[in-house]
């Protein structure tokens, strides 16, 4: 006959919670690891076994993230990229020392950009400066004066972007005749 709760001792019941614990998290990681493994094994099938298999590892995968991390995988659904603790004051601080600098009279757009900043721009712009629209719309305004179309004008820029710059035809052909002359002078 099986004893009754009455007469369980409580240091035994707290070693069978531990081994229960200990059963619990052992089996857990094991159909965390094995199950995947036996879904992907022949006969590759959809039936019920599978389904009870990736359940199986649904339920130990909450488990085990639920023992590590204090939450189960829906905790962690709401804030996949949740920063720690510890990040969040320290970004938090920087956030109140950069308003305080603004406030100060010290705004952040007046200082001078990094190094980096500076080199990310100029890649972003293409090495055009400031202005660049503005003068495009006046070469444009200019060439429309002048009675080209707008075909002409993307015809221009694509063999611009095509021969790295060289604008136009003539200079390729002087280069050519010059080439020309100099094989036929010896």
């Amino acid at each position: 006959m099986a004893p009754t709760p009455e007469d369980i001792s409580f240091q035994e019941r707290q070693k069978m919670t531990g081994d229960y614990r200990k059963f619990l998290h052992t089996a857990s990681l094991a159909t965390v690891l094995i199950a995947p493994v036996l879904i992907i094994l022949p006969p590759r099938k959809l039936d019920l076994y599978t389904f009870s298999l990736a359940g199986a590892f649904a339920v130990s995968a909450n488990y085990q993230t639920k023992q590590r991390t204090g939450a189960g995988l829906m905790g962690h659904l709401g804030r996949p990229f949740a920063m720690p603790k510890r990040a969040q004051e320290i970004q938090a601080q920087q956030m109140e020392r950069k308003r305080l600098l603004e406030e100060a009279g010290t705004p952040a757009e007046k200082k001078k950009g990094s190094l980096l900043e500076e080199k990310a721009r100029e890649i972003w712009m293409g090495g055009e400066t400031e202005g660049w629209k503005e003068r495009r719309l006046k070469e444009e305004q200019e060439k429309l004066d002048q009675g080209e179309g707008y075909w002409d004008m993307i015809v221009d820029q694509v063999w611009e972007v095509w021969n790295w710059g060289e604008k136009k035809v003539e200079d390729l052909k002087e280069k050519d005749e010059e080439v020309l002359e100099s094989r036929n002078k010896p």
